[in-house]
């Protein structure tokens, strides 16, 4: 019937197609731009073919803000200065920005370095491989390396070839700074004369440095930038050299795991430290755990999460004077000389001496 479920149901999908057709109808390409003929004075449009290519390959258009980007980094690259961008969630950085940049920044001369985060190393290579697998077809390298890794003239003729064929190696951020770390490892052991040197140092040195030139005249590509460049979490180091033993060890971690023991006695009931069979200790410790209940009672401290100093006056007045006397027994046990025991409690107190 015509004014029945049936035919609301239809003027409803014909409605959704138009507006679908409209859309695709007024759809701009933005990356198509006018152009002037100079000579003979005709309009016309150009583009970049590979936009177009990439649109084909993936079934979708680019937006604006893609194309925009893409071109900012190229223009970058180019003139050979570093560009950071900030995209949104869901903005197409890993599935559109990186492998349109990867195509079209690939000439045959430069390597293109993709790196990211070792949790997206899987997806991006994933995604790269179904991008350059069909129409476009680019050889998607991985490469690892660490400490214990040797660097083989192979893998450097693997990335010679990458660069040659326009293909795009992924790699975290670990494994480009172990190349650097390694380098210079092998470097200081060439360089001392004491250390008996392998015959083949040299041509690992020869090969390490031959990587890196190939990475310094190449394009590097970072994905999640403010992870890889995290000053914190992303530092890596490689110790070399003699072990030597940090100034004022041990003595400089057992006087603070002597003071917090003695804070952590309230809930452990337990010590830690080497004074279980010192009924001095025992009765400081039962001093302290006197003050501590105060403190709660008169809100000096908090209790939850954990123990929270909330009175720092309170603290000097009361709670400083039984740490002191507990940091006291750690000072005689390591045979500290020279000063009174009345001299040692006012320096720690932070009392003048009379």
């Amino acid at each position: 019937p015509r004014d029945g479920r049936f035919g609301h149901e239809a003027s409803s999908a014909l409605t959704l197609k138009a507006q679908s057709l409209s859309e695709q109808i007024f759809t701009r390409r933005h990356y198509v731009e006018a152009s002037t003929d100079d000579e003979m004075g005709s309009l016309g449009l150009q583009f970049d073919p590979r936009f177009l290519l990439f649109e084909f390959n993936h079934n979708l258009i680019l937006r604006k803000a893609q194309v925009q980007l893409v071109r900012e980094f190229i223009a970058a690259v180019q003139s050979g200065k570093p560009l950071v961008k900030q995209m949104l969630m869901g903005g197409g950085k890993t599935t559109v920005v990186g492998p349109l940049l990867t195509l079209m920044l690939g000439d045959g001369e430069r390597l293109v370095v993709q790196t990211m985060p070792p949790a997206l190393l899987e997806q991006s290579k994933a995604t790269l491989r179904a991008t350059f697998s069909s129409i476009v077809r680019k050889r998607v390298f991985t490469l690892f390396f660490d400490r214990s890794s040797e660097m083989k003239w192979s893998t450097v003729d693997k990335l010679t070839t990458a660069a040659h064929n326009r293909g795009v190696v992924l790699c975290t951020a670990a494994t480009i700074k172990s190349l650097q770390l390694k380098l210079l490892e092998k470097m200081d052991v060439l360089r001392s004369p004491c250390r008996q040197q392998h015959p083949d140092f040299e041509r690992d040195v020869r090969a390490l440095s031959k990587v890196l030139g190939i990475f310094r005249s190449g394009v590097l590509i970072m994905d999640e930038v403010d992870l890889l460049l995290h000053p914190l979490r992303a530092e890596l180091n490689f110790p070399i050299g003699e072990k030597n033993p940090l100034d004022f060890s041990p003595e400089r971690w057992t006087c603070a795991i002597h003071c917090l023991d003695a804070v952590f006695f309230l809930e452990r009931k337990s010590m830690s430290v080497p004074f279980q069979q010192s009924g001095r200790a025992h009765r400081i410790l039962e001093d302290l755990q006197t003050v501590i209940e105060q403190g709660y009672e008169k809100r000096a401290l908090q209790r939850s999460p954990h123990l929270v100093l909330l009175n720092l006056e309170w603290y000097h007045q009361v709670m400083k004077p039984v740490i002191t006397q507990w940091m006291i027994l750690w000072l005689e046990a390591n045979h500290v000389a020279g000063l009174t025991p009345a001299e040692v409690d006012m320096y720690i107190g932070g009392s003048d001496v009379a």
